[in-house]
């Protein structure tokens, strides 16, 4: 848990009393010490699991089942105008009317 993600802090919290118990959670504000904490047997770390790589030596990697979904938001400062960003853009506005995804703003 920490300042910086509060929202996913708070769903794994309700997931975890969904399923009959209550997380004793610590603030970790770097991934890194999520993970050495796992490697110093203190506990189990919730990560979106493509934010590592495919196998770290001390650490075991469990999916969740039922899958967990978070929200999102994608920003960006509108005076920008690239390719890159355009094809960004276009990749999140098609997963977005793919999947149902609620739009926040009217901007698009």
């Amino acid at each position: 848990s920490g300042p910086d993600s509060s929202g996913f802090t708070a769903k794994i919290t309700e997931l975890c009393r969904c399923a009959g118990f209550e997380p004793d959670t610590v603030p970790d504000p770097y991934p890194d010490l999520g993970l050495q904490a796992i490697r110093d047997g203190l506990g189990i770390v919730v990560y979106v699991r493509t934010a590592f790589a495919r196998q770290l030596e001390g650490s075991v990697f469990v999916p969740i089942d039922p899958l967990i979904t978070m929200p999102f938001d994608l920003l960006w400062r509108g005076a920008t105008n690239s390719g890159a960003l355009e094809a960004v853009l276009n990749i999140a506005r098609s997963l977005r009317d793919r999947e149902g995804w609620v739009i926040a703003s009217s901007d698009d």
